[in-house]
């Protein structure tokens, strides 16, 4: 058995002489009986420390034989990290007689150990202490448990964003959170004890707030409401949420409110609420190009005929000019209109995009007073595009410029390499390298009523606008992964931030960005033309036969197959097929082509459809194409095309 100093002294200091009675003769029966009773700790121990009788409860609860017990001092099994303060409660007990809800841990016989609240009484004349304690392990366990959820929610209620705020009946703060200092710039303390109108805050949202409170005191329901405010970041939009706090007895005592700023939230919203148009949009786009587009082109090919078929000093020739732009005008409106529609994915590149841009705003800005302004930096990274639908976004925002500077002005655009991380842009969720554009204009800008309707279809400030501009703008952006967003102010200008996927490879600006196709006289060469539409097929047959083609015709993809394999028995191949890529009720000419170069591996066809967004007209080389037209064409392009394929067959 150990020695302890302390305890020696205690007890020499209090210990009246005298021979120490045995704890037989220091307790009375009826003790004797309560003491064997009691399931809570009951120990009898003398002065200095040595245990002389413990009952049931006190082995039941520690494991140790009341043997064992004896030959231990009262201080060796409690842990060592309460000894200290066990020590000087004995001490104190030792002076004023009695020890009052104690606590500390004392060890089992299995090493474990249990929580007691002691309650004790020195007696000075016998020197003995009567003890008795209450297992509170459990008690501890609980209290612990609730120390750390209060600790986590702490943690939480600190860090976490939104706004988190308590009220009394009064309407008072009575709580706080930190949030609310990034939320508005004021701290915590501001709140405290007061109203919101106290704090002078607006009167429309110190009455919207007031009634959500007084609502949930008097239902003891939750309810939520929504506002805008303006902070020094701009407009913001806040979700408020209320519910009741403390209740007793059925009685709502207080109401928490949780604030939680949604304003990129409702930014996301209105972002998929416009892509869920232009998908619609897209759905009837695809639906109706076919047949459109194939009307186009009859309309626009006898023009073109007609116009190359009278001198250019008679009177027609001019009105068959004027319906030629108009033509094209209607074609500019038609593919825009096509942007929209589904399954035209952007066939990209690296493109040298500040030539691009150079190239196509200058076009568009020929003829006004509005200059062009290009910064870009010299290690400029590559945008991975469709070189021809970006031209179009750019085209579009020139032509967005030079409209709203009607008197001149400056078109700024800046360009720079970029970086982003996850989610730092909405819509581009894993970042990456991107290229970030900035286009503004000092023209009349764009009013806060319409700024938010600007991308969306067929919506224009202009009288002559379609409305179209803006949406396929957007629509280009989204398909590429990218993002754009604008700010406005009235009579000051308006800015669009772009962002497009870059590669890291540095921008060659002397590379052309197409290169030309190399002409070639027709010479015998034989076509055949799949269309089921009569009028586009006898069109075709006509002028190419005036530009000394032989030209033959299949009305679907059975029929093709079998001129084509005719032909090649009779020695007279064709060189080249103009094949149509959709067949109402016959088979298109994709799956034609596939089932004749199975036969005819060198077989040479251009893809034509009124769908550009199709795949197929996006990778036509890939389904074994050589060329492509978009319906509506003109005729004179029909032929570029013939041309191109003939020369690239004779160069290979």
């Amino acid at each position: 058995m150990h020695s302890y100093p302390a305890l020696q002294s205690i007890a020499e200091a209090l210990n009246e002489p005298g021979e120490l009675p045995t704890a037989h003769e220091l307790q009375p029966q009826e003790f004797y009986k309560f003491f064997q009773m009691s399931t809570d700790l009951m120990i009898i121990g003398q002065l200095g420390g040595r245990i002389l009788k413990v009952n049931q409860g006190t082995v039941d609860a520690l494991g140790y034989s009341e043997e064992e017990f004896r030959n231990l001092l009262v201080i060796e099994i409690v842990h060592a990290d309460d000894r200290r303060a066990t020590l000087a409660e004995l001490e104190r007990q030792m002076k004023t007689g009695t020890s009052v809800d104690f606590e500390n841990r004392c060890v089992c016989k299995d090493g474990s150990y249990r929580w007691l609240s002691w309650r004790a009484r020195f007696d000075h004349k016998s020197g003995l202490s009567y003890a008795t304690a209450r297992d509170i392990t459990e008690s501890k366990r609980i209290q612990e448990e609730l120390r750390q959820q209060q600790i986590r929610y702490n943690a939480l209620v600190d860090n976490t964003t939104d706004v988190i705020m308590e009220f009394d009946r009064a309407h008072r703060h009575t709580y706080c959170n930190k949030a609310v200092i990034a939320a508005i710039g004021l701290t915590p303390e501001a709140f405290i004890g007061k109203t919101h109108e106290e704090m002078g805050f607006p009167k429309h949202l110190c009455d919207i707030w007031e009634h959500a409170i007084e609502r949930v005191f008097v239902t003891g329901q939750p309810y939520t409401t929504y506002f805008e405010a303006d902070n020094p970041g701009g407009l913001m939009k806040v979700d408020w949420s209320v519910f009741p706090g403390i209740v007793i007895d059925g009685e709502v005592i207080t109401v928490l409110n949780v604030s939680r700023d949604i304003t990129q939230y409702r930014k996301v919203e209105e972002e998929l609420a416009r892509m869920q148009k232009l998908n619609s949009l897209g759905v009837l786009a695809g639906g109706i190009a076919h047949d459109f587009n194939n009307i186009l082109t009859i309309l626009f090919g006898n023009i073109s005929l007609a116009k190359s078929l009278s001198p250019i000093d008679h009177k027609s020739y001019m009105a068959l000019e004027q319906a030629e732009v108009a033509f094209q005008r209607a074609t500019h409106l038609t593919s825009q209109l096509l942007t929209f529609a589904k399954g035209g994915e952007p066939v990209v590149q690296d493109v040298s995009i500040s030539s691009l841009i150079d190239e196509v705003v200058h076009f568009d800005l020929s003829g006004s007073n509005v200059r062009l302004e290009l910064n870009r930096p010299a290690d400029l990274w590559q945008a991975r595009v469709d070189t021809g639908q970006i031209s179009q976004v750019f085209s579009n925002l020139a032509m967005n410029a030079k409209q709203a500077m009607p008197d001149g002005g400056h078109l700024y655009i800046s360009v720079e390499n970029c970086t982003l991380q996850r989610n730092d842009v909405p819509g581009i969720e894993d970042g990456g390298k991107y290229l970030k554009f900035i286009v503004r204009d000092e023209g009349c800008g764009i009013g806060e009523e319409d700024i938010d309707k600007i991308f969306d279809p067929y919506f224009s400030t202009k009288k002559k606008g379609s409305g179209l501009g803006l949406a396929t703008v957007y629509s280009i952006i989204n398909r590429h992964g990218g993002h754009i967003s604008v700010e406005s102010t009235v009579d000051v200008g308006t800015a669009f931030t772009l962002y497009l996927p870059a590669s890291e490879e540095a921008a060659n600006d002397e590379t052309p960005l197409v290169q030309a196709a190399v002409a070639a006289e027709p010479g015998q060469a034989r076509l055949l033309v799949m269309d089921d539409e009569d009028m586009i097929g006898e069109l075709c047959i006509t002028y190419l036969s005036m530009k000394g083609y032989e030209v033959h015709r299949a009305k679907d993809g059975k029929e093709a197959i079998e001129m084509y394999g005719a032909a090649v028995k009779a020695g007279k191949a064709y060189d080249c097929m103009i094949m149509d890529l959709t067949i109402p009720g016959g088979m298109s000419g994709e799956v034609a082509l596939v089932q004749i170069q199975q036969q005819h591996p060198s077989a040479r066809a251009i893809v034509s459809s009124g769908y550009a967004a199709d795949p197929v007209m996006a990778n036509y080389k890939s389904h074994g194409f050589s060329g492509r037209i978009s319906k509506p064409f003109r005729l004179a392009s029909l032929e570029e095309e013939i041309r191109r394929v003939l020369t690239e067959s004779l160069a290979g």
